[in-house]
């Protein structure tokens, strides 16, 4: 093994034992020494890889948005034009309101509201969820000659903040919403913004 391959390999191993302990123990109370003794390294490893806890995080949840978003896209493709609503709610609920870091990234958002730096690169990788929702979006419209009354940026954006929101509220009480009250929001937001033909 070259030491180029050497070097991706402990940075994988890393990340790995990173998204564990994340997953586990949330973004705040994770340390990078557990991180580290995870992968089977210490902690010199772990910063020949990343600079902070905060960066091996990002890390994480970029190439899982973009993990997730390529299966949206892949699914939306082979969904016909009635099947939208069902596929976008078992899809969102699955990936944002049950998904492996939900805690660690709402832990995250506190931690960066205070930090310029953190804050800015936080509100990429928010930007980067919405405009990948709004091109999915868009492209499933242009195949289906679907038209919104408004933009696909805009219907992205609501629907990202909806499903958030009932992901918050579940967080605090698993009760306090019924889980076909989403699927429900959903259509009643969707049927609101087709324009009629």
């Amino acid at each position: 093994m070259s030491r180029a391959e050497s070097k991706a390999r402990t940075r994988e191993q890393l990340l790995d034992s990173a998204e564990s302990v994340f997953a586990r123990r949330g973004y705040t109370a994770a340390t990078i020494e557990e991180i580290s003794e995870g992968a089977g390294f210490s902690r010199g490893a772990f910063y020949a890889n990343f600079a902070d806890k905060s960066e091996v995080f990002l890390a994480i949840a970029e190439a899982g948005q973009q993990q997730a978003f390529a299966e949206i896209a892949a699914r939306i493709d082979a969904t016909e034009a009635e099947g939208i609503l069902d596929m976008m709610y078992e899809w969102f609920t699955r990936v944002l309101v049950h998904g492996r870091l939900r805690r660690a990234l709402d832990e995250f958002r506190l931690v960066a509201i205070d930090d310029p730096s953190l804050r800015k690169r936080l509100a990429s990788f928010e930007r980067a969820a919405t405009d990948l929702t709004a091109q999915v979006l868009a492209d499933f419209c242009h195949a289906h000659g679907v038209e919104l009354t408004v933009s696909t940026e805009a219907f992205a954006g609501m629907v990202t903040a909806l499903v958030g929101g009932y992901a918050t509220r579940l967080a605090l009480d698993p009760r306090a919403v019924e889980p076909e009250e989403i699927g429900q929001a959903l259509e009643a937001l969707w049927s609101g913004l087709v324009r009629a033909s």
